[in-house]
């Protein structure tokens, strides 16, 4: 008679990724038999809970599903799933010490690019790269608070931002003029007015690859 084996499968969502300051927001473990070749005999038992994590939960706009939906649909409209040749986008982003307007401080640029790795699968077609380039306002410089969506042909500017919002929430888009993208695309592509804290390329697979 074969030897049973048990193996447990342990599936966790948190605030973040480090574990010094971030907490478990939800648990699921599923209890699983197995032979000795690895064929799985019966799924023995399954346990799932929610848990508060006591503080509040970041809404990234890497991380967070509200924005992981809109940033794929902004590259499935621009670039679509048909095209085989590599195609590429870029997203730039505030590293945050603590805004006037919360209590505690937002993602650090190493957060950033963690968090990013993580997310590239749901944001990303599958060839596509992303460079995030996390920002630091300058002293007296350009202050990195507007959203918009620019490419080679011409920008839209949101009001409020890039994520899908709560039930029953709408915002406004607009085609930038011509003098307001090239100004912008000037601002955030081809002089960034923004000192770079950091700077990285993942791929479709959440791997960092080269330029």
């Amino acid at each position: 008679m074969s030897q049973t084996y048990h193996i447990a499968v342990i599936d966790t969502e948190t605030t973040g990724l480090y574990p010094t300051s971030d907490r478990l927001v939800e648990v699921a473990v599923k209890l699983l038999a197995i032979d000795a070749s690895g064929q799985l005999l019966e799924e023995v038992a399954v346990y799932e809970s929610l848990h508060d994590p006591g503080i509040r939960i970041p809404r990234d706009p890497i991380t967070s599903s509200r924005y992981h939906r809109t940033l794929r649909a902004l590259f499935d409209e621009f670039y679509g799933n048909r095209l085989t040749a590599p195609i590429s986008a870029q997203l730039v982003l505030r590293e945050k010490s603590v805004p006037e307007y919360e209590t505690t401080p937002g993602p650090t640029a190493s957060e950033h690019k963690a968090q990013s790795l993580i997310a590239a699968r749901h944001i990303l077609p599958p060839n596509g790269r992303l460079t995030v380039i996390a920002t630091r306002q300058r002293n007296q410089g350009e202050k990195l608070h507007d959203r918009f969506a620019l490419s080679e042909l011409g920008g839209v500017q949101f009001s409020v931002g890039l994520d899908d919002g709560e039930p029953g929430e709408t915002d406004t888009a607009a085609l930038m003029s011509r003098v307001t993208y090239l100004e912008q695309w000037r601002k955030y592509y081809e002089e960034l007015a923004f000192d770079v804290v950091e700077k990285w390329t993942i791929d479709a697979r959440g791997l960092a690859v080269g330029p």
